[in-house]
């Protein structure tokens, strides 16, 4: 073989090991990056997995903690938030909301077929998105206004689905349309929230949990409500909850909003991706949203906000909700408030729902599979 063939051959060869050595280090970071945006969900080592009924064991409850730390605590009176961070988490935007459904015509949301259907609406989604409904979330109009049961993804496709509601309107029982074209300005209160979430886990929707409701839920619904609108001093002629969740009556407005203008813009500020809150009263953790996609997070955000300022304005020791500085929440209690002793109790009649519980709260988590990874919201409140 002449000197030009075996130089040739030898520069052939090189270049077939440089470019085995490129791919294998392109496969390598993409399994890495791969690794690190489930680092969020990842199972514990050494801990078996499901162990009932399909079911994930313990080691999910601890997985939920995989990825999250806390940002540091913002206070306003006697409301604290602190920020949940994910170290993997991208702002991805592969959900649609039901404002952005409602407000671009991909959405319908309608009474059901029967007069006495009160406890289902009927939503057509012909975006090219998943759309996504928060228990909580006020719809305005219909029969009645209607606050959503449970956190509800629903795929594209231009199909009628039907979705679980509770009555927030007492007082009314027809109406001018049979169809919701306006969602409220907050979503519930938490503690509604879950005590509505508590029937996807009921074959009979009873005994929610908390001691000291009624039986049923939809009692405990216009119970929580009457209690919200006489805190705030609105007196509706419907007895319709949205007189406090759009700060329409009463003093809501002068009441709630200083702290949504006190802490909407310290969030903002925060240089990490936020994908959740951690929310405390008078210096007590009573709930936490997070978010599998911080751009869902962020358009969730105001109604969140609003949300809690409401609970710490019902709940301020004077006019001026003034708070000793001591009482602020720290970011070790809203990691153990999160992470303390839960266990997973039952999923959904759905099966894309895990019901986490703990001695002092229980938390819903919403994903995509319902095997508990690829989250999208998980709701937790102080029993």
């Amino acid at each position: 073989m002449t000197s030009s063939r075996l130089a040739a051959l030898v520069g052939i060869t090189l270049l077939v090991l440089v470019g085995a050595l490129v791919a294998l280090r392109v496969r390598d970071a993409s399994l890495a990056s791969a690794q690190q945006d489930d680092d969020l969900y990842a199972p514990i080592p050494g801990v078996s997995q499901p162990d009932y009924a399909g079911v994930p064991s313990p080691a999910l409850a601890a997985a939920r903690q995989a990825g999250r730390t806390f940002g540091t605590p913002h206070t306003f009176r006697n409301l604290t938030l602190i920020p949940v961070h994910a170290r993997s988490a991208k702002a991805r935007g592969s959900y649609m909301t039901l404002d952005e459904g409602l407000h671009s015509g991909l959405v319908t949301v309608s009474e059901g077929a029967g007069d006495l259907e009160r406890d289902v609406l009927l939503v057509t989604n012909n975006g090219s998105r998943p759309l996504f409904i928060p228990s909580g979330e006020g719809l305005i109009g219909g029969c009645q206004d209607r606050v959503v049961a449970t956190d509800t993804l629903l795929p594209p496709g231009g199909r009628s689905v039907p979705i679980a509601v509770f009555c927030m309107e007492k007082g009314r029982s027809d109406g001018p349309a049979s169809e919701f074209r306006v969602t409220a300005a907050s979503l519930a209160a938490p503690h509604l929230r879950a005590a509505a979430q508590e029937t996807q886990f009921m074959p009979d929707a009873d005994c929610p949990p908390f001691a000291d409701h009624p039986a049923k839920t939809q009692d405990v619904v216009w119970n929580e409500i009457n209690k919200k609108n006489r805190s705030f001093d609105a007196r509706p002629a419907t007895e319709a909850y949205r007189a406090v969740l759009n700060l329409e009556e009463g003093n809501a407005r002068e009441r709630i909003t200083p702290y949504a203008a006190a802490l909407t813009a310290r969030l903002e500020r925060t240089p990490h991706p936020v994908v959740g809150v951690v929310a405390a009263v008078d210096g007590k953790v009573i709930a936490a949203d997070i978010f599998g996609d911080p751009a869902l997070f962020r358009k969730f955000w105001p109604k969140l906000l609003l949300s809690y300022a409401a609970d710490a304005a019902e709940r301020a020791p004077d006019e001026d909700g003034a708070t000793p500085a001591a009482a602020a929440a720290t970011p070790e209690q809203a990691k153990a408030f999160l992470a303390r002793g839960f266990n997973v109790t039952d999923s959904s009649r759905a099966g894309t729902m895990l019901r986490f519980e703990s001695r002092e709260a229980i938390a819903y988590r919403l994903t995509e599979s319902g095997d508990g990874t690829r989250l999208v919201h998980e709701s937790v409140v102080r029993k």
